[in-house]
Parts: C-alpha cells; structure tokens; sequence
C-alpha cells in the first residue's frame, strides 16, 4: 500500500501544489504523535527518575532543534 500510495502521490502532486506543506505537516505531526505516544509510557516505567528526567530532556531538545532549523533555514 505504501508503494501504491507513492505512486498515486506523486501522479496527483501536480494537481495539489501550493496545499503540499499543509499535508505534509499534518502527516509529520501524526508520526511525531505515534513515536511520541510511544515513549511517554516507556518514560513513565523508568523507575529511576534522573534517567527519566534526562530522556524527557532530550526529547524536548529534538522538538527544540527542529524549530530552531526551521526558522534558520526558512524562506
């Protein structure tokens, strides 16, 4: 289905132009929502906290990191 999906993505990209930022960040945000929704709960079973602490950490400096080079790198 990817496969196809692909196929028929780019055959239809002529056709939604300027609206392919919008899709494309809808589509980031879901897979950043599912390996998000992934990591919370296997946060929340660290029992040690300062491991926990450090791994949130790191997290909100990978969103950090993706913002900073967005606005760097913007048009």
């Amino acid at each position: 289905m990817a496969i196809i999906g692909g196929i028929i993505g780019y055959y239809l990209s002529s056709y939604i132009g300027g609206s392919m930022v919008c899709l494309l960040a809808f589509a980031a945000g879901g897979f950043i929502y599912i390996a998000a929704s992934n990591l919370i709960p296997e946060l929340r079973k660290e029992v040690n906290s300062r491991e926990s602490m450090a791994s949130f950490g790191i997290l909100l400096f990978g969103f950090a990191f993706v913002f900073l080079v967005k606005l760097y790198f913007s048009h």
